[in-house]
């Protein structure tokens, strides 16, 4: 997920075994029966989030060509 000033959305989590052991991800998940790609979308980043969107809201499957997200290591093309 991006925001307008494109942003990514990450998630953080950790190892219950090891608390000291994190990771970043995207939200996401299963398409459940009778959902489209787009409702599951939405389904899922409210489930993890909080965030209510509109499936007419979303660019997708992935972003836009030319977009760009910079890590610790550098900027890296979309």
């Amino acid at each position: 997920m991006l925001d307008p000033a494109g942003m990514v959305l990450l998630a953080s989590s950790h190892d219950v075994d090891d608390p000291g052991r994190r990771w970043w991800y995207t939200l996401g998940g299963g398409i459940g029966p009778g959902e489209g790609p787009r409702q599951a979308a939405v389904r899922e980043v409210l489930e993890e989030s909080g965030i209510a969107l509109a499936p007419d809201e979303l660019l997708g499957p992935s972003p836009p060509a030319g977009r760009c997200w910079t890590s610790p290591r550098g900027r890296h093309p979309g």
